[in-house]
C-alpha cells in the first residue's frame, strides 16, 4: 500500500483540536437529538438560506438534472441547456438545513426529500405520483445543542431495481418505502443523530459505512462490521458528514467535518483509502480560535469508472481527489459554502450548488472535460494521503 504524509504541524494541532472537537461537531452537525416540537422562545432554528442549494442530481441516461432548494423548492432542468421543464414549491414553516433527491435506476422517476415528506414524481409526463410521509410528525427537530433544525432528509436513494425507496431523516426516522404496495416495509427509528445511509449491492442490507442492517430481519439494529482501520485515518479525521456509494455499490466513501475523505469496503466496513484534502482553516467566533483544522465537506460523489471522487465544502471549493495517487485539483472556489454535488453517469459533467455569503444561489455545472484538463495541469499532493493498495 502506498502512503503519502505531508503533515505540516498535524500532529502539534490534534492536541488542540481534540478539546473542542466535542464543541465543533455540536456546532457542525447540531449536536445529539433529543425530541422533537415547536420552537420555544429565543432558541435559534439552523437552516440554510432559503435561496441555497441543498441537493442535486443528473438522471441516469443523462438529459435531465434535478435541484432542491432550502425553501422547499423543486426543479427539473434539461441538463444540455438547463430550461426548467418541472418545477414544484412545497410551503414551509422554515427554510431547510438538508433536502435530498434520487432517481430511479431508470431515470422515469424522481424522489425529491423535502420536510417531512418524499414525494415521487414521473418527470416526463409531468405528474406526481405518490407522496409518502416518510419524516417526523413535527416541522422541528430539537437538539442537544439548544437549537431545532427543520425536518428534512440526509438520505434518499432507490434499490437497484427501483422497486425499494430508502428514506433516513433528519429526525432519525429510517424507512424503506414499497412502491408496488405502497406500504413501508421498514419503519424505524435508530439512534440519536441523523447519520446518511445507502443500499448495499444486494438490495438487502444497508450501511452507513461502519454497520449494516438487514431488512429481512428487522429484529436487529444496525450491527458494527468488524472492519480493517488504516492508520491515523478515522483518529484525524473527525466524524462524517457525507456519503456516496460507487456504481457498483462495491466501495463507500464518507467525508468529513476536518476535510477528510475516506474509502471503504461496502461489504467489509475496511478502510482501503484515506485523505485530508486541504490545509489548515481556521475557524473564529466572537474572536476566538475554536479550530485550527475544521472545513466540513457536506457532499461527495464518485466518478463512473471510480477513478476520482469530487467533493464540496464549507469554504466553498470544488474540489476532485484522484483515487490512486492521493492528488488534489481545485475545480472551482465560490465566496459561500457549497452543500450538493454530483458526478453525471455519462461521465459529461459535475453539477454543485449551495449559496453565497450574501445568500444568493450558487449553481453552475462544469464539463469533465475541462475537469481533466485541470486535474492534468494544477493538481498538487494530499496533506494527508493513505492511496489504495496497488493490486486492487
Amino acid at each position: 500500500m502506498n502512503q503519502r504524509f505531508s503533515l505540516h504541524g498535524w500532529y502539534t494541532n490534534m492536541v488542540k483540536t481534540y478539546r473542542i472537537r466535542t464543541l465543533i461537531l455540536t456546532l457542525v452537525l447540531c449536536g445529539l437529538l433529543v425530541g422533537t416540537g415547536q420552537a420555544q422562545e429565543n432558541l435559534p432554528i439552523r437552516n440554510r438560506p432559503p435561496l441555497a442549494v441543498l441537493d442535486v442530481q443528473y438522471s441516469p441516461d443523462g438529459p435531465y438534472l434535478a435541484l432542491v432548494y432550502a425553501d422547499g423548492r423543486l426543479e427539473v432542468l434539461d441538463a444540455s441547456s438547463q430550461r426548467i421543464i418541472l418545477e414544484d414549491m412545497v410551503e414551509l414553516p422554515n427554510p431547510l438545513l438538508r433536502a435530498k433527491v434520487d432517481w430511479s435506476p431508470t431515470g422515469d422517476r424522481l424522489a425529491a426529500g423535502i420536510g417531512s415528506q418524499v414525494y415521487i414524481w414521473d418527470v416526463q409526463n409531468r405528474r406526481l405520483l405518490q407522496t409518502v410521509e416518510a419524516g417526523g410528525a413535527e416541522s422541528l427537530v430539537y437538539f442537544e445543542d439548544g437549537a431545532y433544525v427543520p425536518e428534512g432528509f440526509v438520505s434518499l436513494q432507490w434499490d437497484s431495481t427501483g422497486a425499494l425507496l430508502l428514506a433516513k431523516s433528519v429526525s432519525s426516522r429510517f424507512t424503506v418505502w414499497s412502491i408496488e404496495h405502497q406500504a413501508f416495509i421498514v419503519d424505524r427509528v435508530f439512534g440519536n443523530n441523523p447519520v446518511p445511509i445507502v443500499w448495499l449491492v444486494d438490495d438487502r442490507r444497508i450501511s452507513n459505512g461502519q454497520s449494516v442492517f438487514d431488512i429481512l430481519n428487522q429484529s436487529r439494529v444496525f450491527v458494527g462490521l468488524d472492519a480493517q482501520r488504516l492508520p491515523g485515518v478515522l483518529s484525524n479525521c473527525g466524524p462524517f458528514s457525507a456519503i456516496d456509494i460507487n456504481r457498483d455499490r462495491t466501495w463507500i466513501v464518507q467525508a468529513t467535518i476536518y476535510d477528510c475523505i475516506i474509502i471503504r469496503d461496502a461489504a467489509t466496513g475496511s478502510e482501503i483509502a484515506g485523505y485530508q484534502i486541504s490545509g489548515l482553516i481556521s475557524l473564529y467566533e466572537n474572536g476566538m480560535t475554536l479550530a485550527e483544522h475544521m472545513n466540513p465537506i457536506w457532499d461527495v460523489s464518485w466518478s463512473p469508472d471510480d477513478r476520482a471522487i469530487v467533493a464540496v465544502d464549507s469554504s466553498g471549493a470544488v474540489r476532485v481527489v484522484d483515487v490512486a495517487t492521493g492528488n488534489v485539483t481545485l475545480i472551482a472556489q465560490h465566496d459561500g459554502p457549497l452543500y450538493a454535488v454530483d458526478w453525471a453517469d455519462d461521465n459529461s459533467a459535475i453539477a454543485y450548488g449551495g449559496n453565497t455569503q450574501a445568500e444568493e444561489t450558487v449553481f453552475a455545472a462544469v464539463s469533465v472535460t475541462e475537469v481533466e484538463q485541470l486535474m492534468a495541469s494544477t493538481a498538487r499532493p494530499a496533506e494527508f494521503a493513505i492511496t489504495p493498495a496497488a493490486d486492487r
